[in-house]
């Protein structure tokens, strides 16, 4: 993806804003840009501690040399992402040899603590047989904090997408505001809260988004993650990986209806003021949970506003908090 004025001009301000040059470089890779352009537009004073390490030609012969040998493409992988090389370079030198089914963008061991994030040991879990991660906190925002949000959103709302939307007519029909476009420290103070409480670093999170449910708008039951093998995992998760923790607010309690349903599990979440739901979207091997499949049910009476907040795989910097 090449990088626009809108978003070099978008670095340029956070930059002087004094922002965490790594939460910077989390959200250009999150979107999918190149190692070199973030360097070009970050200029000298890039954090090589957050950075891929350039592939020189020593590399690039090892992986010429064990391809010709016949090993496991899924293993040089693992490997060359081991060594923190940026993705785009291990798609370029591995090619056709790249495994495409269930791309490895982390360690084992990065998963298993992504099973046992902070979140996990200071919260009761919902029962749900051992069969997903879910977590509901109540009063993670004050009434008044979500009021805000619903305020700053409304005058930014934009019809709500999914991929390949001309094959879902009618499967979202919300309305979403993106607010990596707000610039408020409000705002940022909410994420790294989001953070904070899961676990995760911030820069693994994709901009926050706010959904907003008239009547009769719903979302039919879907996955967050991309389901390995399909083309949506290939357009999707390349850049950033897949998604691991889901962790959503409602901002307002709905008159009747609008409730968050898991069909596999049998519960369903109404909306509370300030209530938070959090859940794995991963087993602690790695592999996508389909018990995570939900809907977002048609609101009856009334409205529901939400926000959310999905955590990936990349970029290769520290993921979990301590």
């Amino acid at each position: 993806m090449a990088m626009n004025s809108h978003w070099r001009e978008w670095v340029k301000h956070n930059l002087e804003r004094g922002c965490s040059r790594d939460e910077i470089h989390g959200i250009l890779v999150s979107h999918g840009f190149s190692l070199a352009e973030i360097r070009r537009e970050m200029g000298k004073e890039y954090p090589v501690k957050a950075a891929y390490q350039f592939m020189d030609d020593a590399w690039k012969g090892w992986i010429k040399e064990n391809v010709e040998r016949g090993c496991d493409p899924a293993n040089m992988q693992q490997i060359l992402t081991e060594n923190r090389f940026d993705p785009a370079d291990i798609e370029r030198e591995l090619g056709t040899h790249l495994p495409r089914k269930m791309m490895v963008f982390q360690t084992p061991g990065t998963y298993r603590a992504l099973a046992n994030v902070r979140l996990t040991r200071m919260a009761q879990p919902i029962d749900t047989g051992g069969r997903v991660q879910l977590y509901e906190l109540d009063n993670f925002m004050t009434p008044d904090e979500c009021q805000k949000l619903i305020d700053i959103s409304s005058e930014r709302l934009r019809p709500s997408t999914v991929y390949q939307q001309e094959h879902h007519e009618n499967f979202r029909t919300s309305t979403t505001c993106d607010l990596i476009y707000v610039d408020d420290p409000f705002v940022k103070m909410i994420g790294d809260r989001i953070a904070e409480t899961l676990g995760i670093n911030a820069a693994f999170s994709e901009p926050i988004q706010v959904q907003r449910y008239e009547v009769g708008q719903q979302f039919k039951a879907h996955r967050d993650y991309f389901e390995p093998g399909s083309k949506a995992y290939e357009d999707m998760a390349y850049a950033m990986g897949n998604r691991t923790w889901t962790f959503m607010v409602y901002l307002n309690e709905t008159t009747k209806g609008g409730g968050t349903h898991f069909p596999s599990l049998g519960k369903t979440f109404y909306p509370k003021v300030g209530r938070a739901l959090a859940w794995n979207n991963h087993y602690a091997d790695g592999k996508p949970n389909p018990d995570t499949i939900h809907a977002g049910e048609p609101v009856e009476e009334g409205y529901k506003v939400i926000i959310t907040d999905w955590f990936r795989e990349l970029p290769t910097i520290k993921m979990i908090l301590d």
